[in-house]
């Protein structure tokens, strides 16, 4: 079973979390979620995770994210072209493509993440391929690097040729899209850096839109503001009862904080500055 993992111990996980960092010492952490407890319920779509690694497991902020974006379905329609940013095991997007039919979604990880990128990006093709009856050739599995966006490389679609050869791909091009969503992205200023360059070259202008949930206490969260103003983007802080409403109690966590704990979550949106005024 997919879903079938053993619960891990704080230890591995803040192991995970410090190889994801690069050692690097920064504020906050981000909780993984225990899958087994988690779906309670009958779940809309099958996602394999594997243990250890940071962009292999499930993360809290991830069932938040998915909740509001599921309860705000018009944010991906009509046709709206979708990216997700360090989609890990894709529930975001994969979410966003079963609930919005017309809506086409780019998944989007990096295989650079030391030795468990490859994992990361094996993973995520495999969840995109085991859910394509529900999402099928509006799907597709890229890898980006945030520092080099134009130089994308195909991972998995079933529209594009090559697609499905379970190999790493071709370079392909990203053109710029209507909503971007990230879920704890903001990790490290060199992260965040190069996280808010991306965003100035693969969202649309004028009106294109990228919606964050990140923990708040994150060292490079206070970073966000100045990069977005040095790249012609703004920052609106969605009030904290936008996430707080979507039940993130039924979710259990292998890591402090409690899961009734939601306002260390924060929900950006960020937009072009002069769509704002």
């Amino acid at each position: 079973q997919p879903w079938a993992l053993a619960e891990r111990d704080e230890h591995s996980q803040r192991r995970a979390h410090e190889a994801a960092t690069g050692g690097a010492a920064v504020l906050g952490y981000a909780s993984w979620v225990s899958s087994s407890r988690a779906l309670s319920t009958p779940a809309p779509l099958l996602l394999s995770e594997a243990a250890d690694e940071a962009g292999t497991r499930v993360w809290a902020a991830s069932w938040l994210h998915r909740a509001w974006a599921t309860r705000n379905q018009a944010l991906f329609s009509p046709h709206a072209s979708v990216l997700e940013l360090g989609a890990g095991c894709g529930l975001l997007g994969l979410s966003v493509a079963a609930a919005c039919p017309t809506a086409r979604v780019t998944l989007s990880d990096f295989a650079g993440h030391g030795a468990a990128g490859g994992a990361v990006m094996d993973n995520l093709r495999s969840n995109a391929a085991r859910n394509a009856s529900r999402c099928g050739s509006r799907v597709r599995v890229v890898e980006l690097d945030w520092a080099h966006p134009c130089a994308a490389r195909l991972w998995w679609s079933l529209a594009e040729p090559g697609g499905e050869a379970g190999i790493r791909g071709p370079h392909v091009s990203l053109e710029p899209v209507d909503v971007a969503l990230g879920t704890e992205v903001l990790y490290t200023d060199k992260g965040t850096r190069a996280l808010v360059g991306a965003l100035a070259l693969l969202l649309r202008r004028p009106g294109g839109v990228c919606y964050i949930v990140n923990n708040a206490r994150r060292t490079a969260v206070a970073l966000l503001e100045s990069e977005c103003a040095r790249h012609g983007l703004s920052i609106q802080r969605l009030p904290p009862s936008e996430l707080a409403e979507h039940h993130c109690s039924r979710v259990a966590s292998t890591f402090p904080p409690p899961w009734d704990e939601c306002d260390v979550y924060s929900l950006l949106r960020l937009g072009w500055a002069e769509s704002c005024m």
